[in-house]
């Protein structure tokens, strides 16, 4: 391309960029048009057989993508708005048709596969496995088991409901978790039986990767509900019966409500969009960043980059990745772009790419005391910026993991080692024709300071206050360094040693933090639990559950569940003065002698009764919800913390965390001593005492 195409071309591209960004960020017609019009613009003037015209016909190639995918969200998103009656109608139609067309496919390979085990060898083991290949690979979870003389000689996959009695050519199981579509084969006295799950209620669902579930994400409705035939079928709901022949159950599709539907298909946008606009811009830096390229040109595509951070709503994507999430790190510092880890290693990276494109430039300082007040000013105030980066580090309650903990540590690797070659940049500068340290000098320093870490780290997880004087004399040696190629190796061992100890540092105190606020919770009712509470009683007053199986199905669909609460539930028949069912979630969920007259008092005056109660390991919450035929069910809230130990049965449930970790502090219940209760009495009532044994804080 010719020099007086390249600006031309520039200046559309990154108006068409920051236009797909401001698209992202509140999705809206005139940004989608703003950012077509640049994209053809930009495309008119593109050359693909000229030097770097590949990449800008790869940035045209991907917003063209980009703005496709934005007419058919911002299509969707009026519809949503404007008329949402025809958009469900729709919706619906869709999510039945694809549920119709599964199940019978599902139902052929089920019956073909019935037809194979027949023929399975004699041998059990060979059988076994034999079975084994035929439930797996397909869509949904498969089972297959075969009968020979009345008693199963072997199956293979996972099996939801008994398969003893079922003589039918197809036919429907159900439980209480599990729908079983099967088909059933028979010769010379032997059966097989080749079974699929088509739905799971919760947490059977987290278990069984049932078939209604699969559709439902594929079409993007709210559910399917599942129930006995019905004669006539509608627009809203079919019954299915396989090769046409008996009816087995009706399938009717349950769409998202307005606001929820918005919210996905927003969301589902911005993800698609967001992949679209990222190989733009990788397409867009690399066409500006030619081997002779003005420096100019290379920082205002990097300045595009970086105001597209800005304008992107990263944290929207939190859904996708850790990476995006603010609760794992926010650090206000930064606005934007350190509003997540990931936004803080795109700025940093950014930044640095900015750096090097200055320091291979022939820009130098307009004098040596410039430089050396550069040196001074990133020395003193560096290791403070970057333990104030450090501070938006929150480990999780459940414990961090490699992943994560690699996250913090690569974006404040990138944020220091940035910091640190602009000072070695400024030092060179200073020192001009002297000779200066060693480049081994700054990182043995840096290296003397992170082991130092750990065996000064106080008792409540801070350092003494000369600690930094260390980072700031590593700085200053790096930015003393004498010229030498393997600076930049230099640069990048004194980042890494500080991002270490940083990230040890933050996490310590975080959990440190963590315990402290966990023993300030047991001693008042918790006022989040509390709004839960409400909204569960709700739900309850509707229908009371009457058996175990139902209040855990209640108990996992609720916010309760989804804010990792493990309450005690219990079903008290009418008149009854103890509980018929029980569901127990946490050994600390104790039954306080005063819950049957919180139900009797809901009994009485038909309507829901909430109070907190002490207990031994904090304060509970109580709710009783009665229903219109006198039943009552009461729910027991203890706090939510780490007193509570890890239940084995919990995997069983579905329940159990989707990561397992190293848990970042353990509490155990001790007996009181006089002596430590008196020194922890403050002035504002009872703090925590903390000290170091070893490797380890107590308090």
């Amino acid at each position: 391309m010719s020099p007086a195409l390249q600006v031309p071309w520039a200046l559309a591209a990154a108006v068409a960029t920051l236009a797909a960004a401001a698209w992202l960020r509140q999705p809206a017609v005139p940004a989608l048009v703003g950012c077509a019009l640049a994209t053809i613009a930009a495309g008119a003037i593109t050359r693909p057989r000229a030097d770097r015209g590949r990449w800008r016909a790869g940035f045209v190639a991907s917003l063209a993508l980009f703005c496709a995918l934005a007419v058919v969200s911002q299509r969707a998103i009026q519809r949503v708005e404007s008329d949402w009656d025809a958009y469900a109608a729709g919706l619906r139609g869709r999510a039945l048709s694809a549920m119709r067309a599964q199940l019978t496919v599902v139902a052929e390979e089920l019956r073909a596969a019935s037809v194979r085990a027949l023929r399975a060898p004699a041998d059990p083991a060979l059988a076994a496995r034999e079975l084994a290949s035929l439930a797996a690979g397909r869509v949904g979870e498969r089972g297959v088991v075969l009968y020979r003389g009345g008693a199963a000689a072997a199956w293979g996959g996972r099996l939801r409901i008994s398969l003893d009695t079922l003589q039918r050519p197809f036919g429907a199981g159900v439980n209480a978790f599990y729908l079983v579509l099967y088909a059933v084969s028979a010769q010379h006295g032997d059966v097989a039986v080749a079974a699929a799950t088509v739905h799971a209620e919760p947490p059977a669902g987290r278990l069984a990767p049932a078939l209604d579930h699969i559709v439902t994400e594929q079409t993007g409705v709210g559910g399917f509900e599942f129930g006995p035939p019905q004669p006539a079928a509608g627009d809203s709901v079919f019954t299915f019966a396989p090769g046409g022949g008996q009816a087995l159950f009706s399938v009717r599709a349950r769409p998202l409500v307005p606001g929820e539907t918005l919210l996905r298909v927003t969301e589902q946008a911005r993800v698609r969009g967001a992949a679209a606009l990222a190989l733009a811009l990788v397409c867009f830096t690399v066409a500006l960043w030619r081997r002779r390229a003005d420096l100019r040109v290379r920082l205002l595509a990097l300045l595009v980059a970086l105001a597209v951070l800005g304008v992107v709503p990263l944290n929207a994507l939190s859904n996708i990745s850790q990476l995006f999430d603010p609760s794992f790190y926010f650090a206000p510092l930064g606005g934007p772009f350190t509003a997540s880890v990931g936004a803080l290693g795109l700025s940093s990276g950014i930044l640095l790419l900015a750096l090097l494109a200055v320091l291979r430039s022939p820009i130098r300082f307009p004098s040596r005391w410039v430089a050396l007040l550069v040196v001074l000013a990133i020395a003193g105030t560096g290791p403070f910026l970057l333990r104030e980066l450090s501070r938006g580090i929150s480990p999780p309650t459940w414990g961090v993991s490699v992943r994560l903990w690699l996250a913090w540590e690569v974006t404040l690797f990138l944020a220091a080692v940035s910091l640190l070659l602009a000072g070695a940049s400024a030092g060179r500068a200073a020192l001009g024709g002297r000779r200066g340290l060693a480049p081994t000098a700054a990182p043995l320093l840096a290296g003397f300071a992170a082991l130092l870490a750990p065996l000064i780290l106080d008792a409540s997880g801070r350092w003494p206050a000369w600690y930094s004087g260390l980072w700031i004399a590593a700085i200053g040696a790096l930015a003393l360094t004498r010229r030498a190629r393997g600076i930049v190796l230099a640069a990048a061992a004194v980042a890494a040693f500080g991002a270490t100890t940083l990230v040890w540092g933050a996490t310590a105190r975080q959990r440190v933090q963590l315990a402290e606020r966990d023993i300030e919770g047991l001693g008042s009712a918790d006022p989040y639990a509390r709004s839960l509470l409400e909204r569960f009683e709700s739900d309850l007053s509707r229908d009371a559950p009457s058996s175990r199986a139902e209040l855990l199905q209640r108990y996992v669909t609720s916010d309760l569940a989804a804010a990792g609460y493990l309450p005690r539930l219990t079903s008290w028949a009418p008149g009854a003065a103890a509980p018929t069912a029980e569901l127990l979630m946490s050994p600390i969920a104790g039954r306080p002698p005063s819950l049957a007259e919180v139900v009797a008092e809901a009994r009485e005056r038909r309507a829901p009764v909430m109070r907190a109660a002490p207990s031994l390991y904090g304060v509970q919450l109580l709710l009783a919800v009665p229903d219109d035929s006198g039943a009552v069910t009461a729910v027991v809230v203890p706090p939510r913390s780490r007193l509570a130990p890890d239940d084995p049965f919990s995997t069983l449930l579905g329940l159990a965390p989707e990561v397992a970790t190293e848990p970042p502090y353990t509490l155990s219940l001790v007996e009181a001593d006089p002596a430590v209760a008196a020194a922890s009495e403050s002035a504002s009532g009872p703090r925590v005492r903390w000290q170091r044994e070893g490797n380890e804080l107590h308090g």
